[in-house]
């Protein structure tokens, strides 16, 4: 009977200590990672020394990329490894998502449509999406996602 006890405790602190190095692994990542964009254009960026270029326009002030997630939602559930990231975003962004097992690239269409699939890890799973608009403004959003195949 003891025996028992003994090796549940010890199975139970592995499990959770794994769990905790896994968050915090990714937590790290997600600070030492960041996303980098390059600008590989061949056409100079116009130039503002113009009178009719001084004011900005509305458009200029507007300085946020717009993520918006459809499915999945936050703290989901799923009984599927695989799931499909479906959002909008400002058209023809670049969108990054990252999760426990990989990273994916993708692109919104002319109407700001995505729409992702990805591979989740058994448990809990953090998904980040990020979304960078044409004028490289970008849009985070975190989502998590817990995968199991446990009858509830």
């Amino acid at each position: 009977m003891i025996k028992e006890y003994l090796i549940a405790i010890i199975l139970g602190s592995i499990l959770g200590f794994g769990i905790t190095n896994t968050y915090h692994s990714l937590k790290s990542k997600q600070k030492t990672n960041p996303i980098v964009n390059q600008n590989n254009s061949t056409t100079p960026p116009p130039s503002n020394n113009s009178p009719e270029n001084s004011e900005p326009s509305d458009s200029d002030q507007n300085q946020g990329s717009v993520l918006n997630l459809t499915s999945p939602s936050n703290y989901d559930i799923v009984d599927n490894s695989k799931i499909e990231i479906i959002g909008s975003a400002t058209p023809q962004s670049i969108v990054v998502i990252n999760t426990p097992v990989n990273s994916y690239l993708g692109q919104t269409d002319k109407s700001g449509q995505f729409n992702l699939k990805v591979d989740l890890e058994s448990g809990f799973n953090i998904i980040q999406i990020s979304a960078i608009d044409p004028r490289q403004n970008q849009s985070d959003l975190e989502i998590i996602v817990t995968y199991s195949t446990a009858k509830i």
